[in-house]
């Protein structure tokens, strides 16, 4: 299974939102940038697919923030 990261960094003032190399939104707060990553990650799981959100530290490693997984199936029961 592919999984989704979503990075939330802090670049001039302003806190984005990525996906890969794609600038998905910029917020005035880290907190605003993680809601709109955990929504977007939420959207993810719910159509099946592991979503992470990262968090870019000022040295520019990341840091791995929240991990949504998929909502699991019911399995079918045979009488």
């Amino acid at each position: 299974m592919a999984v989704l990261n979503y990075i939330v960094c802090e670049r001039d003032d302003l806190w984005e939102v990525r996906f890969g190399d794609r600038l998905l939104v910029g917020q005035p707060s880290q907190a605003a940038a993680l809601d709109v990553a955990e929504t977007l990650a939420q959207v993810a799981a719910d159509r099946g697919e592991l979503a992470k959100i990262l968090i870019g530290a000022f040295d520019g490693s990341l840091i791995e923030y929240r991990t949504i997984e998929p909502p699991r199936r019911p399995t079918a029961t045979v009488a």
